[in-house]
């Protein structure tokens, strides 16, 4: 007798659209609402549907629709993430759930269940999820895609909030806030985008000369730069600041990232 679950997987992954395979239906909307009964019962936030991630995770519960099994890697489309290969938004984390039974609220009872899958289902990390389902002669093939969003905004929003969280621990340590020096912001830009062609973490030389005192740089990629460096760093001695952000993907980083650049002039 088939297993009516399969072992869960968290990964990193990308989208494909679904040619001929209906859009959401009733039932995929039901069982993100049992997923989110349960965050929300664990004090947790409830996660938005993704369509894009829909169309991925339809498309595989079709696929095994039609093998009459379940399974992760697929002997058609790859791994999840060669079939999760052209979303359009950026993401961090992701995870899958895939599963088979005859009852759409028993097999939610049996992911939550199994150690694997409900830590999937319950992980605080999750922003958004998409659900597929594809039934046929009762029986019931279901696959979750969870994913945490990297929210894709204008540089010029990212690099305000990045001071306005530094102005805020600057301020909570008694300090004056950094002077925004454009100067230092024109080159942290470039340098930060420099970063994203060469897909390297290295921001690389800088070209500005400092009209006085001395330059640090700081340089991150990924979904948020590493706060406890860049807020430590805040603290020393500096008087004006500059900051660059560019969003994008790269060989290295095929979910798309943040390149983040922060430059700090000293006295």
């Amino acid at each position: 007798m088939r297993s009516s679950l399969f072992a869960a997987v968290v990964v990193q992954l990308l989208t494909a659209a679904v040619p001929g395979i209906p859009a959401g239906t009733a039932d995929e909307a039901r069982l993100l609402e049992m997923v989110n009964n349960d965050r929300v019962h664990h004090a947790l936030d409830p996660l938005e549907a993704e369509p894009q991630a829909s169309e991925v995770a339809r498309r595989h519960a079709f696929e095994m629709m039609e093998a009459n099994r379940i399974y992760h890697d697929s002997p058609v489309n790859g791994t999840v993430e060669k079939r999760l290969a052209r979303v359009s938004f950026f993401f961090s984390k992701a995870g899958e759930n895939v599963a088979e039974g005859f009852d759409l609220q028993m097999i939610h009872a049996a992911l939550m269940d199994s150690p694997n899958h409900r830590r999937n289902i319950l992980d605080p990390d999750y922003t958004h999820a998409g659900i597929g389902i594809a039934a046929v002669g009762g029986a019931i093939f279901v696959t979750e895609v969870f994913i945490t969003k990297i929210p894709q905004q204008d540089p010029e929003v990212l690099t305000a909030a990045l001071f306005e969280r530094l102005d805020v621990h600057r301020e909570n340590h008694r300090l004056p806030t950094l002077r925004r020096d454009s100067s230092l912001c024109g080159e942290s830009a470039r340098l930060a985008a420099s970063m994203l062609v060469r897909d390297s973490k290295d921001p690389g030389e800088v070209q500005l000369v400092p009209q006085r005192g001395s330059l640090r740089i700081c340089s991150f990629v990924g979904p948020e730069p590493a706060w406890d460096v860049i807020e430590g760093q805040s603290l020393k001695n500096w008087e004006s600041a500059g900051a660059g952000v560019v969003q994008g993907r790269t060989t290295k980083w095929p979910h798309g990232a943040n390149w983040y650049v922060v430059i700090f002039r000293g006295k």
